[in-house]
Formats: structure tokens, sequence, C-alpha cells
């Protein structure tokens, strides 16, 4: 599972939502949405490196705030998906 968030991670960094610096430090419960890190562009971003990364279907019903909160909450949704 840790290595899921660190994935998830370098996602950030490599789209340049988080600054190489900040994503070590990015906590795993903080809000993504509130601090900017996701945004509507950044969620269909996302949620495309997902799909294609872990070989999931994300549907409509999946693309709640709740689903890409936190780090948590899309670790969550995707071991949802993947079990």
């Amino acid at each position: 599972m840790q290595d899921t968030i660190e994935i998830l991670k370098q996602f950030f960094v490599d789209e340049k939502l988080v600054p190489k610096s900040r994503a070590a430090d990015l906590d795993e419960n903080v809000s993504l949405l509130e601090t900017g890190v996701i945004d509507s562009l950044n969620l269909l971003k996302l949620v495309f490196f997902i799909e294609e990364r872990f070989q999931i279907k994300v549907s409509d019903e999946d693309l709640t705030p709740e689903n890409f909160e936190t780090l948590n909450a899309i670790l969550k949704l995707i071991g949802k998906k993947t079990s």
C-alpha cells in the first residue's frame, strides 16, 4: 500500500501538481481538493493515470469528492477496484 502512495506522489510531481521538494511531505490525510493539488482537469488526468497504471476502470459513480479527497481515499478506491 505504501508503494501505491509513492506512485501517486510521483504522479503529482510528474504532472507538476506538487513540487518535488514537497512530495515526500504530502500527508496521506491532507485534502488534495482543498489544497488545490487536484482540480477538475487534474482529476481527469489522475483518473486516466489510475486506470492505466492499476488496470482498473473508474466508473462515473466513483467520481465523487470523497474518493479523491486524500491519498488514503484514493488508495481505498484503488484497493476496492483491484480486489
